[in-house]
């Protein structure tokens, strides 16, 4: 399951505005628009916004894969926690467990059996609240689940 994303912004984001021209002026303007100066001689005025001509494009492109599901359990836990991945496409985690002040307690890489189940023993830990980082094969973050170690 891949994404790429590609950004291009626009320095302004309204809902309307339109551009007025005739021989002797042109007015452009935007709904929404802050204005930053306004300069004023005899005969004329002019105020200054944020009208640029620089765009920045979004666009997001998902590989779209089979659809991925990873569910743990027990929660609470005695000692051991279990993985059951729904994809075919994914064969191993990295997982990160942090206690509630953040500090990183341990760091396990599993593998999953042709079941999609796989265990990781956490009874070392003591009785805590913690915090569990899943991570695809890619190093991407999938998940971050609250574990409860009784």
């Amino acid at each position: 399951m891949k994404t790429s994303i590609f950004l291009v912004m626009l320095f302004i984001i309204s809902t309307s505005g339109h551009v007025n021209k005739t021989n002797s002026y042109s007015l452009i303007w935007t709904l929404g628009e802050l204005v930053i100066e306004t300069d004023t001689s005899t005969t004329n005025q002019l105020t200054q916004g944020f009208q640029q001509p620089e765009y920045l494009y979004v666009s997001i492109n998902n590989k779209v894969g089979e659809p991925l599901s990873i569910e743990t359990f027990p929660n609470p836990t005695n000692g051991k926690i279990s993985f059951r991945v729904k994809s075919s496409e994914i064969n191993k985690l990295r997982i990160d467990i942090f206690d509630i002040t953040g500090k990183n307690v341990s760091n396990k890489n599993i593998s999953i059996t042709q079941g999609g189940i796989s265990t990781i023993n956490i009874s070392p830990l003591s009785p805590n609240i913690y915090f569990m980082r899943i991570y695809l094969p890619d190093g991407s973050l999938f998940e971050t689940v609250k574990i409860i170690k009784l």
